[in-house]
C-alpha cells in the first residue's frame, strides 16, 4: 500500500513538471524586464546625468585624439545603466540666483575717490 502512495506523489508531481518550468521561466523574464528597467534613466532637458565608473575611451581634441576617461555626460536623452559596473548622478542646469554682496573700500592713494566690488 505505501508503494502505491509514493507512486501517485511520482505521477503527479511529473504532471505538474511542465506547468511550475513554465510559471518560473515566466517569473524570471518577469525579473529580468524589471531589473532592465530600474536601470533604464530618463534625462529631462534641463538636466545633465553623469554616468561614471566603467572606462571608456573617447574621442577629444581636434587631431581625433582619444583618451580614456571614466565618464559619460548624457543630456536630455535616456540611458542604460550596467548593474554593478556604472553609478548614475544628474545634475540640473536651471539658472539661479546667487546673492553678491556689494563692498565698500578706500583707495590708498586718495581717500576721496570709492570703489565698489
Amino acid at each position: 500500500m505505501k508503494k502505491l502512495m509514493f507512486a501517485d506523489i511520482g505521477n503527479n508531481l511529473g504532471k505538474l513538471t511542465i506547468p511550475i518550468m513554465i510559471i518560473v521561466v515566466f517569473v524570471a523574464i518577469l525579473f529580468l524586464v524589471w531589473a532592465m528597467l530600474k536601470r533604464y534613466k530618463r534625462i529631462p532637458p534641463n538636466a545633465i546625468g553623469v554616468i561614471y565608473g566603467k572606462r571608456r575611451t573617447e574621442v577629444t581634441g581636434p587631431n581625433g585624439e582619444k583618451t580614456s576617461v571614466g565618464f559619460k555626460l548624457v543630456s536630455g536623452g535616456a540611458v542604460f545603466i550596467l548593474p554593478i559596473v556604472e553609478a548614475y548622478e544628474q545634475m540640473s542646469t536651471e539658472a539661479f540666483q546667487i546673492e553678491i554682496e556689494e563692498k565698500i573700500f578706500l583707495r590708498r592713494k586718495t581717500s576721496a575717490s570709492m570703489c565698489r566690488v
